[in-house]
Formats: C-alpha cells, sequence, structure tokens
C-alpha cells in the first residue's frame, strides 16, 4: 500500500512523502513453533544491522486467562540492504532482562537506557557494538535514578531522556549524556512542563539551531485514572528552556516518532485511552469492591474490554518544520504497534513488533519505503 503525506505547509509548493509498506518480516518463532512478539523491544541499528529483542510478552497466555508476563533475553540480527531487505542473520542476547527502555542508534553503537525487568526498573545503561560474529556489550555510567518508559532521543552522539516511572513514581526530570565525553556522566537539564511517561521526544533543526519536541504521554495518578496529555513543547538547547506549542489533535501515548529529511516530524499511531481507562476504572473498582460476586462480576468485565481491545490509533501525523499544529497525513495499513520504536534507515522505515492490543503483541518487522516528491 501507498500512503501520500504532505508535509509541510499546505501552500502547493510543499512536499510530499509517499510510504509504500512493503511485506513485513515475521520474528523468529519461539520453542512451540510460534512468534508472538515482544512490547518495549530494545531495537536499533548499527552500522547495517538491525537489532530486535528483549521486551516483554505473555508466552503462556493472555492475562485475562491468568497468564503472566515474562522478560526476554533473546536478540535477533538482521541484516539490512539498500534496498530494504532485512533478512535474518543470527540470534543472541541482551546483558539482562530489559524491556521498555530508550534505545539510540548512534555512530558508536547502539544504546540501550534504563527500562523495567525480573528484577524491577533499571538504572543500567549498555552500549552494543558489532563485530563479524555477533554483538559487543559495554557498560556506561548508569542513569542517575531507575527509569522505565521515559522517552529518548539523540543528535549525533549526545543523548536525551525524559520523564519516565521511577520505583517511586512518575517523573519530570530531564538528563543528557554525551559518548564523546562519558566521564561527565548524565547531566540533568531543566524539568518538563511536567511529569509524564510513554511521551514522544524528537530531536529536529529549526532555522540552524537544535531544539527538542516533546508530545503526548500519560501519568499514572495514584488510585484514580491516568492522565493523557495532548500537549506539544518544544525544548531550545541554546536557551535550555521548554516553550508550548499546539496541542495534538487527541490526548496519545506510547507513539512511534521520526525526523523527516526536511526537520519535520512524523507521528504513528499511539493509544488514546479510551480502553484503557476504562480498564484502569474496572481495575480500581475491583480492588475496593468487597463483595465476592460483585468483584467477580468486575472482573469479567475487565477481562472482556481486554479479550475485545479494538486495538490502537493508526493515524500518521506530521508536525511541519516551520509550524506548531500537527496535520494528519493518512493511516497506516495494519494494526499500529505501542511500545516500540519507529526507526528510520535510508529511505525506509522499520517498525519492529510492539503491542498491537492488551498482552497481544505483533510478530512483525513492518517496513515502510519512503519516496520523496515536490
Amino acid at each position: 500500500m501507498i500512503l501520500q503525506i504532505p508535509v509541510g505547509s499546505c501552500r502547493s509548493s510543499a512536499k510530499m512523502v509517499e510510504i509504500e509498506w512493503k511485506e513485513p518480516v515475521t520474528l523468529p518463532a519461539t520453542e512451540d513453533g510460534n512468534s508472538i512478539g515482544i512490547a518495549g523491544p530494545v531495537t536499533g541499528i548499527i552500522d547495517d544491522l538491525l537489532l530486535v529483542g528483549g521486551g516483554a510478552n505473555f508466552p503462556q497466555g493472555f492475562p485475562w486467562e491468568g497468564g503472566s508476563k515474562q522478560f526476554q533475553q533473546q536478540l535477533h540480527l538482521y541484516q539490512l540492504t539498500e534496498k530494504g531487505d532485512c533478512t535474518f542473520w543470527k540470534t543472541g542476547s541482551i546483558p539482562e532482562l530489559t524491556s521498555y527502555g530508550c534505545t539510540y542508534s548512534t555512530s558508536k553503537g547502539l544504546v540501550l537506557a534504563g527500562g523495567e525487568g525480573g528484577k524491577g526498573i533499571s538504572s543500567a545503561v549498555w552500549l552494543l557494538g558489532k563485530t563479524d560474529t555477533g554483538i559487543t556489550l559495554k557498560a556506561l555510567p548508569a542513569l542517575p535514578i531507575p527509569l522505565t518508559n521515559a522517552a529518548g532521543t539523540a543528535i549525533q552522539d549526545q543523548l536525551f531522556i525524559a520523564g519516565g516511572e521511577t520505583t517511586t513514581g512518575m517523573n519530570n526530570r530531564f538528563f543528557s549524556f554525551s559518548l564523546n565525553d562519558p566521564s561527565k556522566g548524565w547531566l540533568e537539564l531543566p524539568s518538563l512542563p511536567y511529569a509524564v511517561s510513554h511521551a514522544v521526544l524528537q530531536a529536529r533543526s529549526r532555522n540552524g539551531r537544535q531544539e527538542l519536541i516533546l508530545a503526548g504521554g500519560r501519568a499514572r495518578n495514584g488510585t484514580d485514572t491516568s492522565k493523557l496529555y495532548d500537549e506539544t513543547w518544544v525544548y531550545s538547547l541554546d536557551h535550555k528552556t521548554w516553550k508550548k506549542l499546539g496541542k495534538l489533535p487527541y490526548a496519545l501515548a506510547a507513539a512511534q516518532v521520526i525526523r523527516l529529511e526536511d526537520e519535520s516530524i512524523l507521528l504513528l499511531g499511539g493509544d488514546d485511552g479510551s480502553t484503557f481507562t476504562q480498564v484502569e476504572k474496572l481495575l480500581g473498582a475491583i480492588q475496593h469492591e468487597k463483595d465476592s460476586t460483585k468483584r467477580i462480576a468486575l472482573i469479567h468485565q475487565k477481562n472482556e474490554l481486554q479479550r475485545n481491545h479494538p486495538g490502537f490509533r493508526k493515524e500518521i501525523l506530521v508536525l511541519p518544520a516551520d509550524e506548531s499544529q500537527w496535520q494528519f497525513a493518512g493511516s497506516v495499513p495494519f494494526d499500529a504497534p505501542v511500545t516500540t520504536t519507529l526507526i528510520r534507515w535510508n529511505n525506509y522505515l522499520l517498525l519492529p513488533s510492539g503491542e498491537v492490543r492488551a498482552g497481544i503483541r505483533s510478530p512483525y518487522i513492518q517496513i515502510g519505503q519512503l519516496n520523496r516528491n515536490r
């Protein structure tokens, strides 16, 4: 399927983007012969190698069937070509059971920061490198605090991580790290406008100056339902200040984002909270219900909501470089995953695995070809 996306203003000189989605690549099967995918994967690119692994899934049954979330350690390696081919090479492993961390594809290798696993939320940071026989691992200075579901982006070898969840709750702290000067460790920057997890953070250049765009996300709110955000903010690296931009068309969490060549930002999918909020309300009611019969009925209602989850938003939004409002730009022709990372490889988009419904992971690496027209 070819999706045409207007990028820039509505003027006749606006550029166009075409995304032609190819046949997806299926992740390797598990021991039972099935490929069930992973959420919050460790994923990114080292040179011409795509890494997809780690993450979490429910191999023994869905949550409403009593299945428990399990964290994975396998790391699948794929060879990429200029024509967008993605060929399986081999399977290795990540250094620890980790999912929902921030990953950064840099000139020095793939960086994994934070996340969570069997031991809880992590502050560990790893640099993964490539050899002729597989992957090398090197520990980098740890994050100042354990973080999961944070937002991350990079400007060359300068890494940024924003928000996320800690061992004590929501977080609004903001850090940077230089791979060229690792001895300085993670430096603290001005706090985010609000504490948030599952937001998107993307670097871009505007009028020759570097800035970061923060959009969407959600925040757990004690025993109440989580707050979902439709806000967009910009951080100036020159002035070290946050400034509010226009809003998203709707509140959105756990979306995927990339920067296009003209410094526009493309955002794909995300969770608008329509089902998530209902499930949260039922979980709260279950926790406080004393009557066993009513409690069982509430559990059944919650399970049915999850079992019949409609999936997440399929729309693609674009934030043009010189504007403050997001624009609708079509939708994807497949179940759009959340809690994964949209990756750009030359003129291709790679969207590995992720969650497509409550408890259900995509077994695919979606591949889309970008074609630019004037």
